[in-house]
């Protein structure tokens, strides 16, 4: 998905007019707050980041929670649209939370426990070392 949304591949509304493809009226109405969330590069989403971060492996981190952010919040419409279920905001931050911790834990270098991420997941990007 994230590869999607990088080259504007992604569903939207004007993805879909551009391949003839015409959408209801709520169809068209729930894809509004998508594109009021992307810039009109979507690339800039990596350039959002807190400070000035000149470690690679920091900056890397940043990625992997910004993917996160975007997977989920996806998701969260697409079970609001599609599924009829409802806004859980909690509920999508702590998914975050869970996909970062598990996606940068496939980086051997990460080293931080689950129960250290819940804890402190700024501080647990920010340490430019590993922690074990």
């Amino acid at each position: 998905m994230i590869w999607r949304l990088l080259r504007e591949g992604l569903p939207t509304t004007m993805n879909l007019k551009s391949r003839n493809i015409e959408l209801g009226e709520s169809e068209r109405l729930c894809s509004l707050y998508l594109a009021t969330v992307l810039p009109a590069n979507p690339s800039n989403h990596f350039q959002q980041m807190p400070i000035s971060i000149s470690s690679k492996k920091i900056s890397d981190r940043w990625k992997v929670l910004w993917s996160a952010v975007v997977y989920n919040v996806w998701m969260m419409r697409n079970n609001i649209r599609f599924n009829g279920r409802r806004l859980q905001i909690q509920k999508c931050i702590q998914d975050i939370k869970n996909d970062t911790w598990r996606w940068l834990s496939l980086n051997k270098q990460f080293t931080y426990s689950y129960t250290q991420w819940q804890a402190d997941p700024g501080g647990c990007i920010m340490d430019g070392g590993s922690h074990g």
